[in-house]
């Protein structure tokens, strides 16, 4: 086994605050499960040299595919674990 497996640190994209695209629907509708979520950077093909514009879509995609809601807006932060 090696050393650099054992020691490999998991980015990991922490997504809070999204704006659901509802139209005429509440955005108090949507559960509040959907406000805050955590995907890996392997689990949406993310790069270590994607540009923020790459990494902002996969997420916005994301979000939608897991959701089944058009995103308008969203915050997120990065965490190495």
């Amino acid at each position: 086994m090696s050393w650099q497996n054992i020691l490999k640190k998991v980015r990991n994209f922490v997504v809070t605050e999204v704006d659901y695209e509802t139209d005429e629907h509440d955005q108090d509708d949507l559960d509040t499960t959907f406000q805050q979520m955590v995907v890996t950077a392997d689990e949406l093909d993310i790069e270590e040299d994607d540009m923020q514009e790459e990494i902002e879509e996969r997420l916005a995609n994301w979000i939608s595919e897991e959701t089944g809601w058009l995103v308008n807006a969203f915050s997120f932060h990065e965490v190495m674990q």
